[in-house]
């Protein structure tokens, strides 16, 4: 994990998902449609939800809080449509993610 003073420090590297959204012009994101949206939103929530997984005392609870705080504070983070859609699902891709990896085994 690498510091960046202006971002919080979470218990697993940034998905590439994430990297690649943040690297984005804001026209690039405000050009996506909704599928591809909730599609990149999904797969940074699954992406994140299996990293944390392999910490130390991981559990449901705290993987949705962890993952919908990620999700929220980069959405925040970079604005536009694609930033709103972040913040807006952030608790039901976090959810749906961590249910996945932790409660469907």
């Amino acid at each position: 994990m690498s510091f960046n003073p202006n971002m919080p420090q979470w218990p697993f590297d940034m998905p590439p998902q994430l990297e690649q959204i943040e690297s984005m012009t804001e026209a690039q994101r405000d050009a996506m449609d909704a599928v591809e949206k909730d599609e990149r939103i999904t797969s940074a929530a699954h992406e994140m939800a299996k990293a944390y997984q392999e910490t130390e005392a991981a559990d449901y609870d705290n993987c949705v809080l962890i993952v919908s705080q990620v999700l929220r504070t980069t959405g925040g983070a970079i604005g536009g449509h694609l930033g709103s859609d972040m913040v807006g699902k952030s608790q039901e891709a976090a959810r749906k993610a961590c249910r996945d990896i932790f409660l469907d085994d």
